[in-house]
């Protein structure tokens, strides 16, 4: 997740680019500096000191050493100036310390306002899957969402009225769950509805059945889609064995071994009889000769011409 940066100690994440990943920017930052324990004095929580400890007994912590407290919002600071796009340094280039700066980029990414929380409650609301799209995808935007109104909501006090009031909806894992459901399409009815079959239904239940099916559509939509272009292909018929009555599907004229049979009996009874004409004739021609011919003639009135072997005549 982080790599060593060219500050000695310093970790570099992904950057801070504009509004799109600053949650997940925001979420990762809260990782690495509670484990540079910074944490707690970029958030506000540890003020910074107005003295030092008054026995050199006493240990010397970020919460009563004003040294101490100076050296590690630096570090922090300088995790932070590594960490988001060269372009947004100027927003924090003026802030004294890392709590200040912290707060400078949450005023810029994060403001909270009544328009903000409309806006994220919309989203969560609005938020569908598209079928078209991926299923862990959209799982992961559907929680990145919940995580924002759950941080948002997390301090409110009775003051802030629709923030508070959407606190414990925020902190209900069943809440969370019933608006993952919510989101998804019609054509997941049937597993929506197993699903609520189960009592005590959790997040992480419709989570993990989600997610399981998120790990086989990947197969499933390869075997459709090699279906569906099974299934586009023309069926093969045979136009010849159609108009004989035979049965014509599954193949096509070119390839078909009736017609090939038949065409092949037709050549043979072709040649048969040319062989025979052939033959007559020969036999024919063999009998008329010159010795055999009679000087008696036999007119036919209908005939035009006349023939005879004898060349006397």
């Amino acid at each position: 997740m982080s790599s060593s940066s060219s500050l000695t100690g310093i970790p570099s994440v992904l950057k801070l680019m504009d509004q799109n990943n600053y949650h997940t920017w925001k979420g990762t930052c809260k990782i690495i500096l509670s484990y540079l324990s910074c944490w707690d004095l970029v958030s506000g929580v540890i003020k910074r000191p107005t003295s030092e400890p008054s026995s050199v007994d006493t240990p010397h912590t970020i919460s009563n050493s004003q040294t101490l407290w100076d050296q590690t919002s630096n570090k922090a600071l300088s995790f932070l100036v590594m960490n988001i796009d060269q372009g947004l340094i100027p927003i924090i280039s003026s802030c004294g310390n890392a709590a200040e700066a912290w707060t400078a980029l949450a005023d810029k990414f994060d403001r909270k306002n009544a328009i903000s929380l409309h806006t994220l409650i919309k989203a969560i609301t609005t938020l569908t899957y598209d079928e078209k799209s991926s299923l862990s995808d959209h799982l992961s935007t559907f929680d990145n969402l919940w995580t924002r109104l759950k941080e948002r909501t997390c301090a409110a006090t009775s003051t802030q009225r629709l923030d508070f009031a959407l606190k414990s909806l925020a902190d209900s894992d069943e809440a969370k769950g019933a608006f993952l459901l919510l989101s998804l399409p019609k054509a997941y009815d049937n597993i929506v509805d197993n699903l609520q079959t189960k009592e005590n239904l959790t997040y992480n239940d419709i989570y993990q059945r989600l997610m399981d099916l998120a790990s086989t559509s990947n197969q499933g939509s390869l075997d459709n889609t090699a279906y569906k272009v099974k299934m586009d292909k023309p069926p093969k018929e045979c136009s010849w064995c159609q108009k004989q009555g035979y049965f014509y599907k599954g193949h096509v004229w070119k390839n078909c071994r009736k017609l090939k049979a038949f065409k092949e009996k037709e050549k043979k009874k072709d040649d048969k009889g040319n062989l025979a004409t052939t033959s007559e004739a020969t036999a024919f021609l063999a009998n008329v000769t010159p010795s055999s011919c009679h000087h008696n003639w036999v007119f036919d009135t209908g005939a035009t011409t006349h023939m005879t072997a004898n060349k006397a005549v």
